[in-house]
């Protein structure tokens, strides 16, 4: 490894660290948790016999979890990739991110879905993590009997795995880079004149 590299994997940690710290790229709390906790909906005969028909089939404004719809799911998914689209918030930072909005609000839907851990009321006081024990205490919750929770900041790090800047894009040399050689290459008498 040469010390250039060494240097751009110490500066892609730095910036892996900026961005789960930036609130710019997080929703609110009250926002999160409350989307976070859709129950969904059970799937009608029809759009079941649908989902035989097609097994990846998915549904207008709801993210499809086993036999389940979830429309609150589906709009967290759009609230962060619009978050990651934007500029002045996720967009310097989330640069492989696809254009399809719909395909992409289905993925980061389903991986809530299948992420998110749910809690029973008995069960929250075995539970270490005080976002969750903050949420409890919250209008609201008091009289659920249960209760789904994921860290927001391991959600935008799971996304920046799929969608971030590559270590490798970091690396790899540019068209600018190539030309800058080859304009210092000419600079030679012995290599101009082959």
């Amino acid at each position: 490894c040469t010390q250039k590299t060494i240097d751009m994997a110490h500066q892609t940690a730095k910036s892996r660290c900026k961005l789960l710290a930036d609130p710019n790229v997080h929703l609110d709390g009250k926002t999160w948790n409350h989307l976070l906790q859709d129950h969904g909906r059970e799937l009608s005969d029809k759009e079941k016999d649908e989902v035989k028909e097609k097994l990846s089939k998915r549904f207008h404004k709801k993210i499809r979890c086993g036999e389940r719809l979830h429309a609150d799911l589906h709009a967290l998914s759009n609230l962060l990739f619009l978050i990651f689209q934007q500029e002045d918030k996720g967009g310097r930072w989330f640069t492989s991110l696809p254009k399809a909005k719909s395909h992409s609000a289905h993925v980061t839907g389903k991986w809530i879905a299948d992420n998110r851990i749910r809690v029973e009321r008995a069960d929250i006081h075995t539970h270490q993590s005080d976002a969750l024990k903050a949420m409890v205490a919250e209008d609201g919750y008091e009289d659920k009997e249960v209760i789904f929770c994921l860290p927001q900041r391991e959600s935008i790090a799971h996304f920046l795995t799929l969608w971030g800047t590559k270590f490798d894009d970091l690396v790899r040399p540019s068209t600018d880079d190539k030309l800058r050689l080859f304009g210092l290459l000419l600079t030679k008498e012995e290599v101009r004149e082959h």
